[in-house]
């Protein structure tokens, strides 16, 4: 297994330096296709079949993602545990995805400082949050007021998919620390800081237009339909006031309460 992810390694290597083989005028950096896909020999899953699979494995999303402690903070590794994983509780494999890829649009920008570390993608089937480094927006490219975007594709092999409070994210090995509240916590898995690391799995693809389909368009008349499989898309919110049911606002009005007629707390449990 590890030959084999090493003959990949180099394999990218290849097909990024086919574009700087000039020191003096080196050519724009290589946008992976489908096609570069094929050569490396991967096949191509969607993202919702990775989530499902996720569910199968460990046992759904409720409960998966706890954090406090590895056995309730599930985590699916993409391919075959390793020796020293074989006993380490909470962690599952598939090693059938070690030939596996998906791909999609990107649709999150950290430019703004609102999102950190983090690059959602969405394929048409579903979205999923990829754990890498800062500074995404300079490497992967998405304009909302041109609905532009540019397709990112990621060699699944070796990476982890995770569970963090019902939302699925794709990174590297679990791995755990004190907050700053001085409790120990465990995340199901942990960002990609390195660049140059991430990218021996996570590939820049073409740019493409964002259709409208490609965001979830939320209004008074479907908000209450919003689920787990909306869970890492990007949502436009069409007037729609956000308020808590039953607590008096800053003017001294007070709501009305939930459709339910109750003023439980909005937020789901974990």
């Amino acid at each position: 297994m590890k030959r084999l992810r090493i003959l990949l390694a180099l394999a990218v290597g290849v097909l990024a330096a086919g574009c700087y083989n000039d020191f003096d005028t080196p050519a724009p950096k290589k946008l992976f296709t489908d096609e570069d896909m094929t050569v490396l020999g991967l096949e191509h899953v969607t993202i919702k079949e990775v989530k499902e699979m996720f569910e199968s494995k460990c046992g759904g999303l409720s409960g998966t993602g706890t954090n406090s402690d590895f056995a309730s903070t599930r985590t699916l590794k993409f391919g075959t545990k390793t020796t020293d994983e074989k006993d380490f509780e909470g962690l599952y494999e598939w090693p059938e995805a070690s030939n596996f890829y998906i791909k999609g649009k990107v649709i999150s920008s950290d430019r703004q400082g609102n999102i950190y570390k983090s690059l959602h993608i969405y394929d048409g089937t579903a979205a999923i949050e990829l754990k890498l480094y800062s500074g995404l927006f300079m490497d992967f490219y998405l304009d909302l007021e041109d609905m532009i975007s540019q397709w990112v594709y990621v060699r699944l092999d070796g990476l982890y998919l995770g569970n963090y409070r019902m939302m699925l994210s794709i990174g590297g090995a679990p791995s755990d620390g004190i907050n700053t509240a001085g409790n120990h916590k465990y995340y199901a898995n942990s960002n990609l800081d390195n660049p140059k690391v991430a990218a021996l799995n996570v590939f820049r693809g073409e740019y493409t237009t964002l259709e409208p389909s490609d965001i979830k368009e939320v209004d008074a008349s479907n908000y209450t339909s919003l689920g787990e499989a909306d869970l890492g898309r990007l949502v436009r919110f069409n007037k729609i006031k956000i308020r808590y049911a039953g607590v008096k606002n800053q003017d001294g009005v007070t709501p009305a309460g939930l459709k339910s007629g109750s003023n439980e707390n909005p937020y789901p449990s974990w």
